[in-house]
């Protein structure tokens, strides 16, 4: 009888061994949890990988130079033609310089103009209007002055030498 107790007591425990297994299979895991507060990130994770963007935007200079001043931020969401970074370009600033200069002559110019030119331009265009006049009457035979001149000096009394040598 006490082969048939202990066979019974090793039966019972299996039975209850194979219950226990059943009964913790079908229940939910143990997740431990911890109470929120604020602090570092002290861990981090050391591995190898690619970053890859959502989306590509390509971001070029026409013009060399040193950056003097970045308004944006690491990560920082910017909207499009927003300043992103601001260059000391020497070069631009004397063409830009330049530029303004060539404006405000061109405007001199224009205001000088309106106002019927310069005196010396017009002498010039003056003295060009009675030199074409002059060759043009030239070229026709006609006479230059239309109204008689006198001349300020007295010509004295010639002779008339023939070329042959003889004299009269």
């Amino acid at each position: 009888m006490k082969k048939r107790h202990v066979l019974l007591i090793l039966l019972l425990l299996l039975a209850a061994a194979v219950f226990w297994a059943y009964a913790r299979k079908n229940e939910p895991p143990k997740v431990p949890f911890a109470r929120v507060k604020r602090e570092t990130l002290v861990s981090t994770l050391i591995t190898n990988g690619k970053v890859e963007p959502l989306k590509y935007a390509s971001v070029r200079v026409d013009t060399a130079g040193l950056v003097i001043r970045l308004p944006v931020k690491e990560g920082q969401r910017v909207a499009k033609g927003a300043l992103l970074a601001e260059l000391n370009a020497l070069g631009l600033q004397a063409q830009l310089t330049g530029a303004l200069a060539r404006v405000e002559q061109a405007k001199a110019d224009l205001d000088n103009i309106e106002r019927g030119g310069r005196k010396a331009d017009l002498a010039e265009i003056e003295k060009s209007l009675k030199r074409a006049k002059l060759d043009r009457a030239a070229d026709t035979g006609k006479p230059v002055w239309k109204k008689p001149f006198a001349i300020p000096f007295a010509i004295p009394f010639c002779e008339t030498v023939p070329i042959s040598g003889s004299s009269t």
